[in-house]
């Protein structure tokens, strides 16, 4: 049975989540913006490409909807959030666990064939020998 929820509980959980996504995206900037900080590209110095700021946003994520929960009464301790991150992610199904594997090897064959160069590379590769 649901609880019901009242507006004043929302309406301080959507508060805990804004703070939260402040400081985040503070964290985050102080975190990525400066020149040799910890989520640039170590070898190129660069935010986007591989480098750990893309891994670092699903913090933010995280971060928010515990904000929200603990805001909202949702949420008064840590098992009661790790319980509804299983309740998530059990619906995900067999269906979507037998596809991962072969998305896996689909993506591994395409990076091992020629397939994955243009047909202009391709071309320039012949020509210059």
């Amino acid at each position: 049975m649901q609880r019901q929820r009242s507006p004043g509980r929302e309406i301080r959980g959507l508060r805990f989540e804004f703070y939260a996504i402040l400081c985040v995206i503070v964290a985050i900037a102080l975190l990525a913006i400066p020149a040799g900080v910890p989520l640039r590209n170590p070898t190129t110095g660069s935010l986007i490409g591989a480098s750990p700021f893309k891994d670092s946003l699903i913090v933010l994520i995280l971060v928010t909807g515990l904000a929200h929960g603990r805001g909202a009464t949702t949420f008064t301790a840590l098992p009661q959030g790790m319980a509804a991150i299983t309740k998530t992610f059990s619906g995900v199904g067999r269906p979507h666990l037998f596809l991962f594997p072969v998305i896996s090897l689909f993506l591994a064959h395409f990076n091992y064939s020629t397939l994955r160069r243009s047909p202009r590379s391709i071309w320039l590769t012949q020509s210059s020998s």
